[in-house]
């Protein structure tokens, strides 16, 4: 299983609903505010993890945080009354690339009858819409964000092994735990920056919190990712609100009507030696015999230049 470049890229987020049919106006539909992302990579791979002699991982996890917080994605308001929006994420705030490598026994040695572990490489984007809470501890909570996820996973590790690897399926099962922890680290992160007045602005309900609005986990593994097309894969993920429709003034509801957050990206995956092979053949040209001495180097320093 040769190690492959990865390169994780967000690109939009949006929304889309559908006005009533009858012409109510919208009571409740997506917040209008101005949303920002927070975007934390992980991986866990060869990099700083390998099978120990009890055949269970040790080691620690990967964990790359972004700059992003409040005013990352756009400047004003955006009206909850527009039927669909699509906001550009700028790419130092979504975008990372790494070398993910097989995790190997502890030594660099084959596993038995396995070879070695496929790597996984994972995203977790979060949408806030942009309320009332302070920039500091806005900032505090991101810091936690990046904290919470490494010391969740790492306390995960030791639970894996060559008979249950991680992968995005059994690090799925497990997501739930790990939300939960990391989502009470950044509220506690985050209230703890607020001094006591902020405090009882928040309790007293004469301002209101910043709130996540969508929360997309999105993992990928060496082994499905040895197979991705040289174009790479598109990045998708939804969830779904409804919007309801009736008397703005008295708040009565009359009908209600589907809506969907949507963000979007592409992951590209060039496993060597076959990236510069694939490229050729993808021309209809033969692939040089001698590819090692064209690229005038190791193939590692290689795979890291952009």
């Amino acid at each position: 299983m040769p190690p492959m470049l990865v390169r994780i890229q967000l690109t939009d987020f949006g929304y889309s609903w559908i006005p009533d049919p009858n012409g109510q106006p919208i009571v409740s539909g997506p917040p209008a505010g101005q949303p920002y992302l927070w975007t934390v990579f992980f991986k866990i791979d060869g990099d700083n993890v390998s099978v120990g002699p009890n055949f269970q991982l040790q080691g620690q996890s990967t964990v790359v945080g972004t700059p992003g917080n409040q005013g990352d994605l756009v400047s004003g308001d955006i009206s909850g009354d527009e039927y669909s929006v699509t906001l550009t994420i700028p790419a130092e705030i979504a975008t990372w690339v790494t070398v993910l490598r097989p995790i190997q026994m502890q030594g660099n040695m084959p596993i038995p009858k396995v070879g070695a572990l496929p790597g996984t490489i994972a995203c977790a984007a979060i949408i806030n819409v942009q309320a009332d809470t302070p920039a500091n501890a806005v900032s505090a909570g991101h810091d936690a964000l990046n904290t919470a996820i490494k010391q969740q996973l790492d306390a995960l590790l030791p639970t894996f092994g060559i008979t249950n690897p991680p992968t995005p399926q059994t690090i799925s099962a497990d997501t739930s735990a790990l939300v939960s922890g990391v989502q009470s680290a950044v509220i506690k992160a985050t209230q703890d920056s607020l001094n006591t007045w902020q405090q009882a602005e928040f309790v007293l309900h004469f301002k209101h919190p910043d709130y996540p609005l969508m929360i997309a986990p999105l993992l990928f593994s060496q082994t499905n990712l040895a197979s991705a097309p040289a174009q790479g894969i598109p990045i998708q993920q939804t969830q779904n609100f409804t919007v309801y429709f009736g008397n703005p003034p008295t708040g009565d509801i009359y009908s209600q009507g589907p809506g969907t957050y949507q963000l979007s990206g592409r992951l590209t995956a060039d496993p060597y030696p076959l990236s510069m092979k694939r490229v050729l053949t993808g021309l209809g040209d033969p692939p040089p015999v001698g590819l090692r001495s064209l690229l005038n180097g190791s193939v590692e320093t290689w795979l890291l230049t952009p």
